[in-house]
């Protein structure tokens, strides 16, 4: 069929979903926050907030480039949504943002994100299909692939290609960011790992879970700085140890010799057990031992059902203070590779792979202010599974990815009417509409 193309007078948005993140803002009172804690003159207030807002609102809708402010000129419908005083061009937009690329603006925009997450219920992590007390947060490095570009420290990242690798921190099975932190592409994932961990418990305190939560961490990150301050904070931690010159053959006999033995097929033969008594390199005589937890695998038949000449160990121990069971701590532990979903959605689903500056502390800032967006859409997503009896799918869900957050809440388009108030009209066959509107009056 061949369709006439037309261009109407009608304020018709692709993207509806923006009305529910601006009462977002609104009940965060990002206005109010930004004048009472940003020392600086009412005109520079004024343009953080706007231009803070406005990031938000792209970065909402998958949008990170500095070009992308543009396509909102004139548009009413994105000004009332964030409440924006103005709308700057693209290269003024830049330059606001370059401005704003200071530690006390950064510090401000991961405070506002702490009193996002404030009385948000965590799920926790689920174990032979019952729910523990342990609120999972998972410390990680996800490097970003900014390949053949200039921009500031930009290096060869572990991944084998050029970019940054920013540490990150989720909370909850759900994956809400708690922390992010921009480093170089060739910087070693633990160095600074010691602020950024003492930031982190810093923020579990504020949201009063630092009790409940079990921080965990990859062989990357074993340290004994790290184990001596998660010790001293007294929060749980699950850290994989890198075995770098110690014998798997010692370890193997240790296993052996107390514990628990499991045969999952014929030439395999898992041993799990605990060790008390080992202290981290660097710890005193006055410091006590940190458990280990050890998982000894050895193989005398390969998968295909060879005999092997040699036999074949694998070895895995990890740094603990929870007191469970050894299987149930290693669960725990390969639990941690969720996050690597988290850092999928950040990337891929919000187009944070390449950041939009060639200036190092502006790309740091925008990657706060992607971690404050992040966990918008995520509550959005978890929204939408409270009200699922209205969705015209099924959601058989425990949480909503941000691609489908995006596709079905955000991208809803709607048209704006001013002639009595303020309404958003949605279309007749708009099949998310009952689900937008139970969220929308959610914060209302």
């Amino acid at each position: 069929m061949k369709f006439k193309i037309e261009q109407g007078t009608e304020l018709i948005n692709s993207c509806g979903g923006l009305a529910l993140v601006g009462k977002i803002l609104e009940r965060l009172n990002l206005k109010k926050n930004i004048m009472s804690n940003f020392a600086v003159s009412k005109s520079e207030k004024t343009r953080a907030i706007d231009v803070i807002s406005s990031w938000v609102g792209l970065l909402s809708q998958g949008r990170s480039n500095y070009e992308d402010i543009s396509l909102f000129s004139d548009d009413p419908f994105f000004e009332n949504c964030l409440n924006l005083n103005h709308l700057y061009s693209s290269s003024r937009f830049r330059q606001i943002t370059e401005e704003l690329s200071r530690p006390e603006v950064m510090k401000m925009v991961k405070n506002l994100n702490v009193m996002n997450l404030q009385g948000k219920n965590f799920g926790t992590i689920k174990l032979n299909g019952d729910e523990t007390e342990y609120i999972p947060c998972d410390l990680d490095v996800s490097p970003l692939d900014n390949s053949k570009s200039f921009k500031e420290n930009v290096g060869r990242t572990y991944k084998g290609h050029d970019g940054y690798a920013p540490m990150l921190a989720y909370i909850g099975a759900e994956g809400y960011m708690l922390n992010c932190e921009l480093r170089p592409g060739t910087q070693h994932c633990q160095k600074g790992t010691e602020d950024f961990l003492r930031e982190t418990i810093a923020y579990l305190k504020e949201l009063n879970i630092l009790d409940r939560a079990v921080i965990r961490m990859d062989s990357g990150n074993d340290a004994t700085e790290n184990v001596r301050i998660l010790k001293e904070a007294g929060v749980r931690f699950l850290i994989k140890r890198n075995l770098r010159r110690e014998s798997r053959e010692n370890w193997l006999d240790i296993a052996k010799s107390t514990g628990e033995i499991e045969e999952p097929r014929e030439g395999k033969i898992v041993y799990t057990d605990t060790v008390n008594n080992i202290k981290p390199a660097g710890f005193t005589d006055d410091d006590l031992p940190v458990k280990i937890v050890v998982k000894a695998t050895e193989r005398t038949i390969d998968k295909k059902g060879n005999s092997l000449l040699i036999h074949d160990i694998d070895i895995e121990t990890y740094w603990t203070n929870i007191d469970e069971s050894a299987t149930t701590v290693i669960r725990i532990y390969h639990d941690h590779g969720t996050s690597e979903q988290f850092h999928s959605e950040l990337k891929s689903d919000m187009d944070i792979e390449r950041l939009a500056s060639g200036k190092f502390a502006t790309n740091s800032l925008i990657l706060i202010m992607a971690m404050f967006t992040f966990n918008i859409l995520r509550e959005l997503g978890m929204k939408m599974l409270d009200f699922k009896e209205y969705a015209p799918v099924k959601m058989n869900v425990s949480r909503k990815r941000i691609k489908s957050v995006l596709r079905d809440i955000v991208y809803t388009a709607c048209k704006l009417v001013t002639h009595s108030g303020k309404i958003l009209k949605f279309g007749r066959n708009c099949k998310w509409f009952d689900v937008f509107r139970k969220i929308y009056l959610s914060y209302c």
